[in-house]
């Protein structure tokens, strides 16, 4: 296991970037103020400021795996961002927190089920209720 997380973790042309392996959007962060979770904030801080904006969630990730700061993650829900070339994303509640330039909460939200909504098509394609 170590050789394998060395491989992803590598700054080598080898290793598989590890944004690829999660999904996590840092336009939301809540946290405990805690010294381990201020030492990962400043750690991530750093990284960021040395080699800018562009990689936030790459180096979030990267720093979060090489701490010891547990994560939970919240639904998708708590912060949706849709841009016309996103794929469609599976909603199970009302969208508290949405970016966008092209969709509106009330679009997003027409029906609050279990659902598969489409930005392209600026529509639920399915829906089903449990």
């Amino acid at each position: 296991l170590k050789d394998a997380q060395d491989t992803l973790m590598g700054d080598t042309s080898a290793a598989v970037r590890w944004a690829a392996l999660n999904d996590y959007n840092t336009g939301v962060v809540l946290y405990d103020q805690n010294v381990r979770t201020q030492t990962f904030l400043n750690t991530w801080n750093d990284v960021l400021l040395s080699q800018g904006e562009a990689f936030q969630e790459g180096a979030f990730q990267k720093e979060l795996e090489r701490s010891d700061v547990r994560l939970k993650q919240l639904p998708t829900e708590y912060n949706l961002m849709v841009r016309p070339d996103t794929h469609a994303v599976y909603l199970t509640s009302k969208v508290r927190l949405l970016q966008s330039t092209s969709e509106t909460c009330e679009r997003v939200n027409q029906a609050v089920v279990p659902r598969l909504y489409d930005p392209a098509q600026h529509r639920n394609v399915y829906t089903w209720h449990v």
